[in-house]
Formats: structure tokens, C-alpha cells, sequence
């Protein structure tokens, strides 16, 4: 139940940050709406609700631990082999849609801060920053999602090199989308990594700018 509710949790945290970017790009008016904390209490109640429905699901297939030799470490086997078709399901009809989307979100913020390249100002290359992370968040998910790929497909058509691959390094996959950009977000954001290492921060100072790149994104926007 944990792990599907962890696993539901970050891929569609992923699609989230894709779409932020989206609309902090190509709607900037309407941002405060969809990304207020109403809307972000919506979003993770319905990615909580996923989660769990998903976990309760598989549960119903008896999972248990099992020792793998190549792996020399535990990892989640079922009683009930039905579970396949269960992984199969969800795999195609609710991640992959998810990463078609993500990357469809990406190409199109791509698209339009290209329309304003010759407009940014220092300010406004912040969106470059964010939108860079917003790129590395993209790789992550995709490598994220082979890992479920992988397991629909050799359940499909039977190649388990694809599920041993899966299971084999399904931990350093999971140390990318959550150490990996965490690392990351400290890299590209200055105040974050201030905050990370315990330094004073100009709140004036950060807030005058964010307005400051605020106006050029809607003056663009609007141009």
C-alpha cells in the first residue's frame, strides 16, 4: 500500500511541475488559480485517492517479499500471478498517458519561452532556471516510468530481461526522482540552497525580483 501510494505520489508530482511551468508560461494570469492552495490541496487529494485505490487493488493479490539472489536483497513477489494483468492496466491507462502529457507540456513551454528569447531580462531568466528543472524533473519521470514500461511489457509478450532489468535497478531509479532532483532544485535555485545551508536571505531583495519577473512574464504575455 505505501509503496504504490509513494510511487502514484511522485509520478504525478512530476506531471505537476510540468505543469506549472506550462501555465507560469503560457497563462500567466490564470497561475494563481490553478496553482493556488486550493487547487493544490485538490490535486493531492486526488493523487492520494489514486494511490491508495491502486494499493488496495494489489494487496487483494497477496503480495509477500521474496529473497533475489542477483539483487542480494528482498523485492515484492504475489500469490495471486493475476496481478499482471492488473499492471498491465494501469501502466497503459494511467502512466503512460501521464507521460505523453508531461512531455507534451514540456515541448510546448519549450515553444513559447523560444517566442521570447530575445525579450528576457535578467529577471526573467529565472523561468530559464525553472524551466530547466522542469526538463531534468522530465527525464527523471521518464526513466521512472520505463521502470513500469519494462514490467507491463515483458508481462505482455514475456522478455524477462525487461523485468529483470526493472527489478534490478529499480532502486537507483528511485534515488533519481527523489535525491537526484532534489540535488537538483539546490543547484539551479540560489535561495534554496541558502536556506539548505543556514545563510541569511534578503526577503526585500527576493521578493522585489520575483515581482519584477512577474511584470515581464505578463508584459510579454500580453505583447
Amino acid at each position: 500500500m505505501e509503496t504504490c501510494i509513494t510511487y502514484n505520489t511522485m509520478l504525478f508530482c512530476s506531471v505537476l511541475i510540468s505543469l506549472n511551468r506550462f501555465i507560469a508560461v503560457k497563462y500567466p494570469m490564470n497561475y494563481k488559480f490553478w496553482f493556488s492552495a486550493r487547487m493544490l490541496k485538490f490535486y493531492f487529494i486526488i493523487i492520494l485517492i489514486i494511490g491508495i485505490s491502486i494499493g488496495i487493488v494489489v494487496i487483494s493479490y497477496e503480495p509477500y517479499y521474496q529473497w533475489l539472489e542477483e539483487k542480494k536483497g528482498y523485492f515484492v513477489g504475489f500469490k495471486n500471478k493475476n496481478v499482471g494483468i492488473f499492471t498491465v492496466c494501469y501502466t497503459l491507462a494511467l502512466y503512460l498517458p501521464c507521460a505523453i502529457l508531461t512531455v507534451l507540456l514540456n515541448v510546448m513551454a519549450a515553444f513559447e519561452l523560444k517566442k521570447y528569447r530575445k525579450k528576457l531580462s535578467i529577471d526573467m531568466k529565472k523561468e530559464l532556471h525553472l524551466f530547466f528543472y522542469s526538463i531534468i524533473n522530465l527525464i527523471a519521470l521518464l526513466i521512472f516510468f520505463l521502470y513500469f514500461l519494462f514490467r507491463a511489457l515483458h508481462i505482455i509478450f514475456y522478455i524477462p530481461i525487461l523485468h529483470k532489468i526493472a527489478i534490478l535497478y529499480v532502486q537507483w531509479i528511485i534515488d533519481i526522482q527523489t535525491f537526484g532532483l532534489f540535488y537538483s532544485s539546490l543547484i539551479i535555485c540560489k535561495p534554496l540552497r541558502d536556506m539548505v545551508l543556514f545563510k541569511k536571505i534578503d526577503s526585500n531583495l527576493s521578493q522585489k525580483k520575483t515581482i519584477a519577473s512577474k511584470v515581464n512574464v505578463v508584459s510579454n504575455y500580453i505583447k
